[in-house]
């Protein structure tokens, strides 16, 4: 029996077809495009707000007092912290904080985009959702490797 038949082959409009039976779909170049596409836009724009938010926050949040509604049930205040989320790693040594806050996010991010990009079994709202993990992801780390983990704008 000849096992080339069950190999995945590129036919000659830029699809990938693996034979009868294989149980995989069709992967058109085209797909992977409009893929791409759609990871990049969300980055783009998501990652922009995010920026755009935590400037705004810098400018104008700073110097003023709290603002609170509802007897303080909701307040809106400038904050920073030296670690991560309820400032876990601010008793870190730099070396620590580094690898924790720089390296292990960057290898992390990187082999998610790798995934996104590359995977052909995720569905669209499964590439849109992690899309937008790998967006926070990428906003959050982009200050911490710009401000070299000396705050987080909460």
């Amino acid at each position: 029996m000849d096992s080339s038949a069950d190999a995945p082959a590129v036919n000659g409009v830029g699809e990938i077809s693996c034979g009868a039976g294989c149980g995989r779909r069709r992967i058109s170049a085209m797909d992977k495009l409009k893929r791409s596409a759609m990871l990049v836009l969300l980055l783009l724009s998501c990652v922009g707000c995010d920026q755009i938010t935590k400037d705004a926050a810098r400018n104008y949040l700073v110097s003023e007092a709290p603002i609170s509604w509802f007897h303080d049930t909701i307040r809106l205040e400038y904050a920073e912290n030296a670690g991560a989320f309820l400032s876990f790693g601010a008793g870190f040594s730099e070396q620590q904080r580094v690898i924790l806050f720089q390296a292990l996010p960057a290898l992390a991010l990187a082999g998610l985009t790798m995934v996104l990009v590359v995977s052909n079994g995720l569905s669209t709202i499964a590439i849109i959702a992690w899309s937008l993990v790998l967006s926070g992801g990428a906003g959050t780390y982009s200050i911490e490797c710009f401000t070299m983990g000396e705050s987080s704008t909460s």
